[in-house]
């Protein structure tokens, strides 16, 4: 149930480190483009970047970032990407955990869609 009217149900504010009686306006998923270094000599590449926030108590579920070619399918497979990163702000007991495509941005082709599939464990 959506008790707060903010579009996440109960179990997706606590896998998100929401509260399911405040509405929360924080993006569950970004992606952006985002340049990084890469090879030998290093040379700069740009790389979709994909950053959610995790409930740092919520050891009992998998987070899952998945990747399709069309929305109407229903076709998704696991993302390949790479680890960068996790921040943790103050307080909240919230993280927010980056990863990149392990393709550059310009060669995933013109329709590439991700979401993030949290499961329980």
């Amino acid at each position: 149930a959506d008790t707060d009217n903010d579009g996440l149900d109960s179990f997706h504010e606590y896998v998100h480190g929401g509260s399911p009686i405040v509405p929360d306006v924080v993006a569950q998923l970004r992606g952006l483009t985002e340049g990084y270094e890469t090879g030998t000599p290093p040379v700069v590449e740009s790389y979709f970047t994909l950053t959610y926030r995790r409930n740092l108590a919520a050891d009992d579920v998998e987070y899952r970032l998945e990747q399709s070619t069309n929305l109407g399918g229903g076709y998704w497979v696991p993302a390949a990407v790479t680890f960068v990163g996790e921040s943790m702000p103050s307080g909240g007991g919230v993280s927010q955990v980056t990863y990149r495509t392990t393709t550059p941005a310009a060669l995933l082709g013109q329709k590439s869609f991700f979401r993030l599939r949290a499961v329980p464990r």
